[in-house]
C-alpha cells in the first residue's frame, strides 16, 4: 500500500503535510492568524507610487471586502484596485480604475460643486457598509462567522477584535501579527460552501495582504476583558489553562453544525452535538495517532522502515478492528486519484493543440477547481494553495468530487452549449468517475485479504452522495437518448459504452448500499424502491439502444446471414446480460433471450435467478401466460414441475393439465371440478394476489359443462369413484336446469346474467321469477269443465306445464339434492291463517309467489294443481289423476 503512495508523487503533486511550516501554517499554527494571500503585484505597485508622492506615507484611503461578491478593494492615491481575494494565482488578476483628482483631493473636493462623487460612494461602500475613512474613536462591528456567535469590532485606530461568548465569559482576541500589517481595513466572513455553516472570520490589512482567523485562535487566545471586576474573574469554575485548550482541542475538531429544530425540542442538546463523531474504540485513535506520525515520517524521508510492524503490534491490522477498513479505503482513493490524475493529464496533452477555447475547456479540470475551492474555503491554512494542489492533496475527501458533481453538473457541462460539447464534457466526466470506482474496486481486489469482515459495512464509493454523481451523468445520459437527439454512429456508441459502464458502478454502489442496512438491521424500502426504479431505467434505455445499435451496424455490414446477425447480437448483450442477471432484471432477461430465441439460455437463467416470488421463473410463466402461449408454458413444466406447480396454483384453468403431467389425478379431478364451478368473484379471498385468475375466463355453461364432463371421465380411477360421480352429475343437472332457465329470461335479463354461475339462492329466485313470467300461462284460464275437457286431458295439458316441471325436477322423490331439500328451502304451500298474510310472506313458499302474478286471481287453482301434481309425480303411492282443488 505505502508503493502506492510513492507512485503519486512521480505525478508532481505531494500530499500536503501537516508538519510546521512558518509561511503556511500547520494544525499548531491554528492558534494563531493564517496568511490567506497577498496583494496582487498591480496594489503592491499601486501602493508604492503613493508613499513616494507623500511624505507622510499614507498609502491607502480605504479598503474592503465584500461577502457576496467575494471581492476586495483598496483605494490608493487617485485608483481603486479590485480582485478577489480567493484565487489562488501568485499573480492575481486586479481591476484598477482611476479615480479623478478632484474627489481624492481635499481642496478640489471643496471646488467641486457638481455631486458627481456619488459614484465614488457606490463603489468605495460596497455593500460592506464602511466609510471611506475612519475617524479616531469611530466603530464598526459584524457578526455571523466562527465560532458560532462571535462579533468583529473595527475600531478607527486600525485594530480588529473578535468577541466570543465562552465557558459563561466574554472573550476578546485581537488580531495582531508579530510585523507591521499596517491598519485593519476591513473584516468580513469566509463563504462557506455550505450554507447551513459559518465561515471563519478574515481580514483586510494595510500592508500584509488578507489573513483568516481560526476558531481554534479566537477560542484558545481570547482573554477577559481589561475592566472586568476581581469578583467576576474565575467564572469558568477554576478550570486549568491545560484542561481547557485540550477541551476546545476536541470541540474543534468537530465538525460545526447547527442544532436543528428539532434536537432544541426534544432537549437533547449533548446528542445534537455529538451526532458527526465517528464511534472509534481507544485502539482505533492509538492507531490513527501512529499512522498519523509514520506518514508524517515517510513524506519527508521516503522511507519505510519499521512502520508496519509498530503498526501491527499497535493492534491497527486487527480485523475485527474499525480502523483497519479506513485505511485500506484510504488506499483505494489513493488509486483512484492516481488514475485521475493520469487521466487528467492525458486530457490535457489532447486538448493542448490550437482549437477554440470552448472545445479545448476540460469539464474534468473544471470540476478539480470546484473541489478545491470547497476545500480551501472550509479549511483557512489551503487558501493560499493552487485549486488542483489542494484537490490532489486531500485524499480522504475524494467523496467531494462527487458532490460537486452532482451540485454543479449543468455548469459542468455547459448546458447552453451544443449538444455534442455538452455530450463530450458528460464523456470526460463519466471517464473520471469510471477510473476512480474501478480502480477502487480493483485495488480491493488486490489487497482483500486485508480487509476485515464486510458484515454491516457500507464501502465509501456505496455512499449517498457518490451515489447521487453518478447518477447525475446516467440521468443526462438517458435524458439525450431517450430524446432521439440525431448524432453519428460512434458518438452514440460512445455514450452507450459509458452508460453501460456507469450504470455498472452506479447498481452494484446500491446493492451494497442494501445489503449492509439489511446486515444492520436497518429500514431498506426507500432505498430498494430507488434502486428497482433506477435500475429499470437504466436497462431499459440500454435495452433499446443496444437493439437500434445491432441493427445500424447489420446496414452496414451489408447482407448477412439471419444465425450472424443473431450472433453479433449475442456478442454485444454479453454485458447487459450479465448486469440484468445480476441486479435481477427479468425484463432485460427476458428480452434478449426472446431476442436470441435461445430457450437453453433461458433457462439457465431460471435455474440461477432464484428470488422473491419464485425469482426469475415466475417471471417467465407469467409472460407466457400474459401471452396466452400455454403449450409453452406447460412445456416447461418438465424442467421446472414444482415451480411451474406453484404458479398455476393461481391458474388452476391450466392445472390440471400439468397435475395430469404429475400423475396427480386426484388433484387434477378436484382442480377441473372446482374450475366448472369457479365464480367471476371471489368472496373468501383477502387481497389481489388471491384471486385465481380462472374466475376471468367468463366460462359459458356449455364450458362448465364440459370442464364436468372432463372431471366425470377421471372419477372412474378415484378410490371414491361412486361418491364423486354422483356429485358431478348432480352439478350436470343443476347446470342444465339453468340453461334451459336461461332460455326463457328476457334479452336484457341474459345479459345481466351473462356467463356467471348461479348459486342455490340465486336459481330459486331465477326459478320463481320464470314461474311468474311463464308463458305457459299467459292470462286467465277458463275451467277445463267449461272447454269440455276430461280429466285426462286436463291431466295431460298441467303435465306439459312449466310449473309441473319445475315442481317435479325440485319437490318429487326423483329430485337429487345434497344437504337440505327444496321442501325445506322453499316449501310449495304454507298454512297461514288468511290469504293477507300469505301476501305479506311473498318469499315464503312457492305459492306465495304465484300470488305475485297477474293471471293467479283468475287461474290460481289450475297453477297450485300443477306444482302439486308435480311434487307427487312417479311416487308409488299415487296416482297421476286429475282432482280440482277446492
Amino acid at each position: 500500500m505505502l508503493s502506492t503512495y510513492s507512485d503519486f508523487f512521480q505525478l508532481g503533486f505531494p500530499i500536503i503535510p501537516s508538519g510546521s511550516d512558518a509561511d503556511r501554517g500547520s494544525e499548531v499554527q491554528q492558534t494563531k492568524p493564517v496568511f490567506v494571500g497577498d496583494f496582487p503585484p498591480a496594489v503592491r505597485g499601486g501602493q508604492l507610487n503613493t508613499r513616494q508622492k507623500h511624505s507622510h506615507g499614507d498609502a491607502c484611503l480605504s479598503g474592503g471586502i465584500d461577502r457576496g461578491t467575494l471581492l476586495s478593494w483598496i483605494i490608493s492615491g487617485n485608483r481603486i484596485f479590485i480582485w478577489s481575494y480567493l484565487s489562488p494565482a501568485a499573480s492575481k488578476k486586479c481591476i484598477s480604475l482611476t479615480i479623478p483628482s478632484a474627489l481624492v483631493d481635499s481642496e478640489a473636493r471643496e471646488a467641486d460643486v457638481s455631486g458627481r462623487n456619488e459614484w465614488l460612494l457606490d463603489i468605495v461602500n460596497w455593500e460592506s457598509g464602511n466609510p471611506p475613512k475612519r475617524n479616531v474613536g469611530q466603530e464598526h462591528s459584524s457578526v455571523g462567522a466562527r465560532p458560532s456567535g462571535s462579533a468583529v469590532i473595527l475600531s478607527g485606530d486600525g485594530t480588529a477584535t473578535v468577541s466570543h461568548y465562552y465557558r459563561n465569559s466574554t472573550r476578546l482576541f485581537l488580531f495582531d501579527l508579530p510585523y507591521d500589517a499596517g491598519k485593519v481595513l476591513d473584516a468580513s466572513v469566509l463563504p462557506s460552501t455550505d450554507e447551513s455553516e459559518e465561515g471563519a472570520w478574515i481580514v483586510l490589512t494595510e500592508k500584509a495582504g488578507i489573513w483568516a482567523i481560526p476558531e481554534k485562535a479566537i477560542v484558545l487566545g481570547g482573554v477577559e476583558p481589561p475592566e472586568r471586576s476581581l469578583s467576576r474573574k474565575g467564572s469558568t469554575n477554576g478550570v486549568s489553562a491545560e484542561e481547557e485548550r485540550r477541551n476546545v482541542a476536541f470541540v474543534c475538531n468537530v465538525a460545526p453544525r447547527r442544532a436543528s429544530s428539532e434536537d432544541m425540542n426534544t432537549g437533547d442538546k449533548q446528542r445534537a452535538i455529538m451526532t458527526g463523531i465517528a464511534r472509534r474504540t481507544a485502539q482505533d485513535e492509538e492507531s490513527e495517532a501512529l499512522l498519523s506520525q509514520f506518514f508524517q515520517e515517510f513524506l519527508q524521508s521516503e522511507l519505510v522502515n519499521d512502520s508496519l510492524e509498530r503498526l501491527k503490534a499497535a493492534g491497527a491490522f486487527e480485523r475485527d478492528g474499525n480502523y483497519l477498513q479506513i485505511i485500506l479505503e484510504h488506499g483505494e482513493k489513493l488509486a483512484g486519484i492516481i488514475q485521475l490524475r493520469e487521466l487528467q493529464y492525458g486530457i490535457s496533452q489532447h486538448r493542448s493543440g490550437g482549437v477554440s477555447t470552448l472545445q479545448s475547456s476540460s469539464a474534468l479540470w473544471d470540476l478539480i477547481q470546484l473541489v478545491g475551492d470547497r476545500a480551501r474555503r472550509n479549511i483557512v491554512l489551503l487558501l493560499d494553495r493552487e485549486n488542483a494542489e489542494v484537490f490532489y492533496s486531500r485524499i480522504s475527501d475524494v467523496e467531494e468530487f462527487f458532490n460537486c458533481l452532482e451540485r454543479e453538473f449543468d455548469y459542468l457541462i455547459g448546458r447552453g452549449n451544443p449538444t455534442h460539447i455538452q455530450i463530450r464534457r458528460s464523456l470526460e466526466l463519466a471517464s473520471a468517475c469510471e477510473n476512480i470506482v474501478q480502480s477502487a474496486m480493483d485495488y480491493k481486489n488486490e489487497h482483500h485479504l486485508w480487509y476485515p469482515p464486510p458484515e454491516g459495512l457500507t464501502p465509501w464509493y456505496c455512499q449517498p452522495v457518490v451515489r447521487n454523481g453518478l447518477w447525475s451523468i446516467a440521468s443526462f445520459m438517458l435524458e439525450i437518448l431517450n430524446e432521439a437527439v440525431r448524432l453519428d454512429k460512434f458518438l452514440k456508441s460512445e455514450v452507450y459504452s459509458h452508460l453501460e459502464a456507469i450504470a455498472a458502478i452506479l447498481l452494484e454502489a446500491y446493492s451494497a448500499a442494501i445489503t449492509a442496512k439489511v446486515e444492520r438491521g436497518e429500514e431498506e424500502k426507500g432505498l430498494l424502491e430507488d434502486y428497482c426504479t433506477r435500475r429499470d431505467s437504466l436497462l431499459e434505455v440500454l435495452y433499446q439502444q443496444l437493439k437500434i445499435l445491432t441493427g445500424e451496424e447489420n446496414q452496414d455490414a451489408g447482407e448477412a446471414t439471419d444465425q450472424e446477425k443473431v450472433e453479433k447480437f449475442r456478442a454485444l448483450s454479453a454485458n447487459l446480460l450479465s448486469m440484468g442477471k445480476q441486479h435481477e432484471s427479468y425484463k432485460t432477461l427476458w428480452s434478449i433471450c426472446c431476442d436470441l430465441n435461445d430457450s437453453v439460455l433461458l433457462k439457465n437463467f431460471m435455474r440461477d435467478s432464484a428470488g422473491p416470488k419464485g425469482g426469475f421463473s415466475y417471471f417467465v410463466f407469467e409472460q407466457l401466460y400474459k401471452r396466452k402461449e400455454y403449450s409453452k408454458l406447460l412445456r416447461l413444466g418438465e424442467d421446472f414441475p414444482e415451480d411451474l406447480f406453484i404458479f398455476l396454483q393461481r391458474h388452476r384453468n391450466l392445472l390440471w393439465l400439468h397435475e395430469l403431467f404429475l400423475n396427480r389425478f386426484s388433484s387434477a379431478l378436484d382442480t377441473l371440478h372446482a374450475v366448472a364451478l369457479s365464480q367471476e368473484e371471489s368472496t373468501a379471498s383477502t387481497s389481489d394476489e388471491d384471486v385465481n385468475d380462472c374466475d376471468d375466463l367468463n366460462l359459458t355453461i356449455a364450458e362448465r359443462k364440459r370442464f364436468l364432463s372432463l372431471s366425470a371421465a377421471l372419477a372412474g380411477n378415484d378410490p371414491d369413484a361412486d361418491l364423486r360421480t354422483r356429485r358431478i352429475e348432480a352439478d350436470l343437472r343443476i347446470l342444465k336446469l339453468q340453461e334451459e332457465i336461461t332460455h326463457l329470461l328476457e334479452d336484457d335479463e341474459k345479459q345481466n346474467l351473462g356467463c356467471r354461475l348461479l348459486s342455490p339462492e340465486d336459481l330459486i329466485t331465477s326459478l320463481r321469477f320464470c314461474c311468474v313470467q311463464s308463458r305457459y300461462l299467459p292470462g286467465p284460464a277458463p275451467p277445463f269443465a267449461e272447454e269440455g275437457r276430461s280429466d285426462d286431458e286436463m291431466l295431460q295439458i298441467l303435465k306439459g306445464t312449466l310449473l309441473f316441471q319445475a315442481s317435479s325436477r325440485c319437490y318429487s322423490h326423483e329430485a337429487e339434492t345434497f344437504e337440505e331439500g327444496f321442501e325445506e328451502a322453499l316449501p310449495l304451500r304454507k298454512e297461514t291463517p288468511d290469504a293477507q298474510s300469505l301476501l305479506r310472506e311473498s318469499g315464503s313458499s312457492v305459492e306465495a309467489v304465484l300470488m305475485q302474478h297477474r293471471s293467479f286471481p283468475d287461474a290460481n287453482k289450475l297453477m297450485l294443481e300443477a306444482i302439486m301434481l308435480g311434487s307427487t309425480h312417479g311416487r308409488a303411492d299415487s296416482e297421476d289423476v286429475y282432482s280440482p282443488i277446492e
